[in-house]
């Protein structure tokens, strides 16, 4: 980390700034619209900055504890592949979130939809990994991100991915599971969520499986229409009859290294284990990817 990152701190905004930098959050301006609220392209003057204004929806209980979780978490997070909190405003009623700029949006906007070549996704899934290794064993004090999907995970210039998004995130205290209600997107929660109610580090390992396969494919977790009714069972059953390479996506027309791609679908399906404790940790996860 530089000297200069390391010093850095989130600033404070007033509304009146940030409504002028979104142009009074003109729909023109709109990123995407999210679950606590919208999310605005805005230019900061003195000096100048382009960056992502998170706006809070002011009928959102749980978009104000999101919020405040959002900024005791991001807030002090330090790496280069996590979006940097620039600053936050919170003005009465108004609760805003400002986050440096993505020009080439979220994951979710390519998968299935516009062309990434392999270098691009390997490259975004190497960057995805080394965020969670940070997270889970680097940084003071672990985090539980408990929402690791496409949507959350941005792209920079060159592809260079970011992962965002910590409304949900936890600190693991003492090395402990953490006590939560569970909470994070179907299609990328691991099993034992749904019965323990605790987010682990190995959840977290789980979604970055599924994040691994539907990058690759180039297909959605669900959806799979004529074969099997999702994507882990899709892959699975390839795996079974030596037939991996069925999976990757046919639009990168042969334009990979086959052994490299086969050996990131076998970490995803490794991710993937359906009993937490043998899924990888992420510092192998950053070496094998």
């Amino acid at each position: 980390m530089s000297k200069a990152a390391a010093n850095y701190q989130p600033k404070t905004y007033t509304y009146k700034q940030l409504a002028k930098a979104t142009q009074n959050f003109s729909r023109e301006n709109l990123l995407g619209i999210g679950g606590f609220g919208s999310v605005y392209k805005g230019i900061l003057s003195d000096p100048s900055l382009t960056v992502a204004v998170e706006k809070i929806s002011a009928n959102s209980k749980q978009g104000e504890s999101e919020y405040m979780a959002e900024i005791c978490t991001i807030g002090r997070l330090r790496h280069k592949n996590i979006v940097q909190l620039q600053g936050w405003c919170h003005d009465v009623d108004n609760l805003l979130l400002v986050y440096e700029y993505m020009p080439n949006g979220s994951l979710d906007g390519y998968i299935g939809k516009r062309f990434l070549d392999w270098e691009a996704r390997y490259k975004i899934l190497i960057g995805l990994a080394s965020a969670m290794h940070y997270l889970h064993e680097e940084c003071h004090n672990p985090v539980v991100h408990r929402d690791i999907k496409p949507n959350n995970v941005l792209l920079h210039i060159e592809y260079n991915a970011h992962l965002g998004d910590f409304g949900l995130a936890r600190l693991l205290e003492n090395d402990s599971w953490v006590t939560t209600l569970p909470a994070g997107t179907r299609g990328y929660l691991s099993p034992e969520i749904s019965f323990t109610g605790k987010a682990t580090p190995e959840s977290d390992v789980y979604s970055f499986g599924m994040v691994v396969l539907e990058l690759v494919s180039g297909r959605r977790s669900k959806g799979i229409i004529g074969f099997v009714d999702n994507l882990l069972d899709y892959v699975w059953e390839l795996y079974g009859r030596n037939e991996l390479t069925k999976a990757i996506d046919p639009s990168l027309e042969g334009n990979f290294e086959e052994e490299q791609v086969k050996r990131t679908l076998l970490v995803g399906l490794a991710c993937l284990h359906p009993y937490a404790l043998y899924r990888p940790k992420t510092r192998k996860i950053d070496i094998w990817v």
